[in-house]
């Protein structure tokens, strides 16, 4: 699963890794998206029980 958040949300940022989130990449989101930086998370899911 792939999360992104902006880059000024550390909370956010903090959660999604301590779920075993990893940093894949920066982005620049388009204006229609709000144009802010962006940082994009991997998160690998595992079966569900």
């Amino acid at each position: 699963m792939q999360i992104c958040t902006t880059r000024d949300n550390i909370a956010c940022q903090r959660v999604v890794r301590a779920n075993g989130g990893v940093r894949v990449e920066q982005l620049e989101r388009p204006e229609r998206h709000g144009g802010k930086r962006a940082v994009r998370y991997q998160i690998t899911l595992g079966p569900r029980s």
